[in-house]
């Protein structure tokens, strides 16, 4: 093989190795994040790390009253039940944009609601049985949380209607057109809270979501937070701290 052949050969080996090479674009998968060990930031989660991160303790001593707060006006309508065990909590979907509320003159689509046990927020260093989140989203994609402290009493219907359809497959949302949820069945007969700017209480943990945690608990039986339990027994996030934040009260 003559020296001329052989540079030849080089180099078209060399331009068929360069012009089969293709770019690949690899994709980090999320870190898997538990309860068991809450410190995500540790994980690569860096904004559960933040300033302003939720659940916090509600201090009522601190809290500002303030009677420029708007009332949460609901326009719920019932919707099939669309459920999954995400394998951190149990949640329900929304299968249609028709329940919303209005509130400070902007409209919040219904988006999911789901579960916690215990409560995350805690009033005054006390947590209720369990937490209720129904969250919500503007046609911006800024985030407000309805928040429902839960106590042990009479039967909760809508915890009973997730819990009777939880799926035996973990991350498989399943339908059910026979069975509504009503969203305006629970809603507390007074409705004060206190509100603060937070945090998605679960990895990525993004900012800039509102809080409306009503004053006034609903109930759930005995049996049913037990049940819940056996689900996910402590799917609820420790506090954080409030820093510089400000709670507000509306009466």
């Amino acid at each position: 093989m003559n020296i001329l052949f052989r540079l030849l050969l080089t180099a078209f080996i060399a331009l068929t190795i360069g012009s089969c090479k293709k770019t690949i674009t690899v994709t980090k998968e999320a870190a898997h994040w538990e309860y068991e060990n809450p410190n995500w930031q540790d994980i690569g989660y860096k904004q559960c790390g933040g300033n302003s991160q939720s659940p916090i303790n509600v201090e009522t001593a601190k809290v500002l009253t303030s009677g420029g707060l708007s009332g949460i006006e609901f326009d719920y309508a019932p919707f099939p039940l669309k459920i999954v065990d995400n394998g951190h909590t149990i949640q329900v979907n929304a299968s249609n944009q028709e329940s919303s509320i209005l509130y400070n003159n902007t409209k919040y689509n219904f988006v999911q609601l789901h579960f916690h046990h215990a409560s995350e927020h805690k009033i005054n260093n006390s947590a209720s049985q369990m937490e209720l989140h129904c969250v919500h989203r503007d046609n911006a994609g800024n985030l407000l949380v309805l928040a429902y402290m839960i106590d042990e009493g009479a039967e909760n219907e809508l915890l009973e209607q997730a819990l009777s359809h939880v799926p035996d497959e973990v991350n498989k949302e399943r339908d059910f057109p026979s069975v509504q949820i009503d969203l305006a069945s629970f809603q507390p007969a007074n409705q004060a809270y206190y509100t603060y700017f937070g945090s998605l209480t679960t990895p990525p943990c993004s900012a800039s979501v509102q809080f409306i945690i009503f004053k006034e608990h609903i109930q759930a039986s005995r049996d049913q937070i037990e049940d819940f339990a056996s689900h996910h027994h402590n799917n609820a996030r420790p506090v954080q701290p409030l820093n510089n934040r400000i709670i507000l009260e509306k009466l």
